[in-house]
Formats: C-alpha cells, structure tokens, sequence
C-alpha cells in the first residue's frame, strides 16, 4: 500500500512583525473556527546581522490531533497536512483546505508572496528485495563494487526548471524530485513494521532568481493547482517504470 507522508505548501512573505499577541491569536482563532485549531507558539531559529543565531517566538496553529498545522514563520506562512494513523487526505483535498484556511489569512495580513512552494513525500507500495534491486537497476547505473553487491539504501535527485503560468505572467519553476530506498521503522496500526521501501519526494517551488513581491492568495491557488499537476504527473510516471 501507497502511503502519503505529509504535504506542505509554503507562501513566502515578511512576517518578522507577526509574534505572538493575544488579540492576534484570539482574532485568528475566531476567524479559522471551522478549521479546529489550537493556538500555541514555537521558538524559531532567526540569522540576524552579522550572522547571530538567535530565537523568537512564533505563532503556531494546530488541530487537535497535531496532524494540520499553521506555521508564521519570519519569513513564510507554511501550511502542513501530515499523515495521522496511516490517514491522509487526497492531494486535492489538501489544496482546497489551503485556499480555505489562506483565503482567511491573506486580507488579514496583505502581504505580497515572494516565492511559492509545494513539497511532499511518499513511500511508494512495498516490493520485495528482488524487485526492489530491479527498480534501483532502472534508475541508477551500478560501478564497483555496487554490481555485485546491490545496495540496500540509495538516492537520487534530479532538478529542473519550467514555466508556469499564474496570471498574466510566467514564472520560472524548480521541480526536484528525490527518489530513495531507505529502511527503517513504519508508523503504522501494526507497531513496529519494518519498512524496505522507495520513497518518493517532490519540492516544486518558484525561483529563488525573482524575489519580488508580487503573489497573491489567488497567485498561491492558481500556483498549487499547476504544482499538483505536475507532482501527479511524476508520480504516475515512477509508478510506471518501478512496478
């Protein structure tokens, strides 16, 4: 069985200003009731002037089961879904819980995105360790000692860019996909499952070569449901060669 990690979606603007105020909290969790959450703060690392590492208290939103999370980090509202119990919601579900919780949160703030990211992780369905080195054959081309001994964990990452259009303009994308084969414990209903399995992760974000602000929450929307295309598009792919 498939298993989605987690997805997060990240709208990057300045918040240094957004701390932990009570009336803050209290306006925020009247505005998002119907999303359950709790607020609370958390300590983030900040490198100010000179390069000195201190921390500063942070708004953060939780839902009860800690599993859909708000964080206002200085410099990015992030948006967090994480698999609860081995229960997840659909991609496309995620995305109209964002543009739910985001098109609250954006005219209360009015800051204008510098960058947009979508990030996630899969452990793609189990395989035995036969078809497991057959799979890192197709990927890889093994040297040394790695032909005859078939190695256990790997990875791979590949980054490229394309061109999304939001709006009227077109935005440069990085798409980077990292695919690995990692062992380890399974957080499943079944304790203490060993895991042998490819995962399966994607970052697909707007370039760090234009930093100016100019998204919006409709940008963020529009950005996300190009995002998932592709990431569903990678996805089906991989499914394909790794059977």
């Amino acid at each position: 069985m498939e298993i989605t990690q987690f997805y997060q979606a990240s709208f990057f603007c300045d918040l240094a200003d957004i701390t932990p105020k009570p009336e803050l909290i209290i306006d925020l969790t009247k505005n998002l009731k119907e999303f359950g959450l709790i607020p609370s703060s958390a300590s983030e690392l900040v490198i100010g002037d000179r390069g000195v590492i201190s921390t500063k208290p942070r708004i953060l939103l939780t839902s009860q089961r800690k599993d859909f999370t708000i964080r206002f980090g200085e410099n990015r509202f992030l948006i967090e879904q994480n698999n609860y119990n081995n229960e997840i919601m659909s991609v496309d579900d995620f995305v109209l819980k964002v543009k739910g919780v985001f098109g609250i949160l954006y005219p209360i703030f009015e800051r204008k995105g510098k960058r947009l990211s979508f990030v996630t992780s899969i452990q793609l369905d189990e395989k035995n360790d036969k078809i497991l080195e057959e799979n890192y054959k197709k990927i890889l081309v093994p040297q040394s000692i790695y032909k005859k001994k078939t190695p256990y964990e790997w990875n791979t990452r590949q980054v490229t860019t394309e061109d999304f259009r939001i709006k009227d303009n077109i935005e440069k994308v990085n798409i980077i996909t990292e695919l690995s084969r990692a062992q380890g414990m399974l957080s499943e209903k079944i304790p203490n499952k060993k895991a042998n399995r490819l995962i399966l992760s994607t970052d697909i974000n707007t370039h760090q070569g234009n930093i100016s602000p100019r998204f919006d929450s409709e940008d963020f929307e529009k950005f996300l449901q190009q995002a998932i295309a592709q990431f569903k598009s990678l996805k089906t792919e991989y499914g394909e060669l790794l059977k």
